[in-house]
């Protein structure tokens, strides 16, 4: 991942129905000021309806870089709660208002008395309820960007319960711990779309958020999901440094040579899972003598295992049980270029994968 995250950061975005992370330039992401509160102009404490308040967790115009809201033209700034609100129904309620506990019905009233002002003043804002900006506001991050003459914006919310992002935590440290052994990509109509594979086993989608590559968005893909994909569509790019790792620069260690090769193993074999390795460029056929015959297998477990334990791990639908024999009993062939055309231009004929 490093390749794609390098001079980027990128986060976690939670939605109903499934998990996004966005990934923003680095250099292009600003700190911002939630201005939730009331702002009074000088001269203006009098007359509530003049009163600024963008106490709005589901307005993103909440939300400015810090150089460019002027709090020097306010002559108060204060928050207010439930406890502020009860304390100005009392004041307000001798001179006949009534806004029921609501601060919303206060900034429809035109003007107060001087005698209500002081009232005000003195009783509620400048007790325990000013603000000093930008000191006394939370400060998030966000990115900002102009697209075909609109403005977008994305607050990173992190856990402050902000009803207008759904974007949470910085996940870059996460993803940098991962790397892309394999890639495949199509392009659609807008945009190329990649399908990437990572050493611990994780698969995801990777396309740019809009036309102009302003941010991209990375989507995990699921066992079930992956069941439905049509690699058909996909090709598979080789050993491009700046994406993928190659694959001649993994270890190729020699395992059996460290295993016990008395040890009993149940052997499975899935002609879908097959195909995609095949899809994948894999060109590694696994063998097993079983009662005294040799039989392609795609997956093995010690003797009395479960086949699937690990959460990421497809559970193909058409795994047929070999039989046993020990790890001593098995080998691995390479297929030939002529033999992996052959068999790729059969998949891409009648794919297996697309029959589930």
């Amino acid at each position: 991942m490093k390749k794609i995250l390098e001079g980027n950061r990128i986060f976690k975005e939670e939605g109903d129905y499934q998990t996004r992370y966005l990934i923003f330039p680095k250099e292009k992401i600003n700190t911002y000021v939630d201005l939730t509160g009331y702002f009074v102009k000088h001269g203006d404490l009098n007359k509530p309806v003049k009163w600024y308040c963008p106490d709005d967790k589901y307005n993103l115009t909440n939300f400015v870089r810090p150089e460019e809201f002027d709090a020097s033209i306010y002559e108060y700034i204060f928050y207010t709660d439930f406890g502020f609100v009860r304390e100005l129904q009392k004041i307000l309620k001798p001179y006949g208002f009534n806004i029921n506990n609501d601060m919303s019905e206060f900034l429809k009233i035109k003007e107060i008395s001087r005698e209500i002002t002081d009232f005000l003043k003195m009783g509620l804002i400048e007790k325990d309820s000013s603000l000093i900006y930008p000191d006394d506001f939370t400060v998030v991050e966000g990115y900002e960007f102009e697209h075909l003459g609109q403005q977008y914006k994305f607050i990173i919310g992190e856990d402050y319960g902000y009803y207008c992002t759904d974007i949470t935590y910085d996940y870059t440290s996460n993803f940098l711990q991962e790397s892309i052994i394999e890639h495949y990509y199509k392009d659609t109509a807008k945009y190329r779309e990649y399908i990437l594979k990572t050493n611990k086993g994780k698969w995801y989608k990777y396309y740019p958020g809009d036309t102009a590559n302003n941010y991209w968005i990375i989507e995990d893909l699921y066992e079930e999901d992956l069941i439905v994909l049509d690699f058909k569509e996909y090709i598979m790019e080789k050993n491009d440094s700046h994406i993928i790792i190659k694959k001649d620069t993994l270890l190729d260690i020699p395992w059996p040579s460290f295993i016990d090769k008395d040890t009993q193993y149940d052997f499975y074999f899935s002609n879908k899972e097959f195909c995609l390795q095949i899809l994948q460029e894999d060109n590694k056929k696994q063998l097993a003598c079983i009662n005294g015959k040799w039989k392609k297998y795609t997956k093995r477990v010690r003797k009395g295992d479960k086949v699937y334990t690990l959460e990421w791990e497809i559970k193909w639908d058409d795994l047929e049980f070999l039989g046993t024999s020990t790890i001593g009993e098995t080998r691995e062939e390479e297929m030939s270029r002529e033999t992996m055309e052959r068999l790729l231009e059969d998949i891409r004929k009648n794919s297996p994968i697309m029959s589930m």
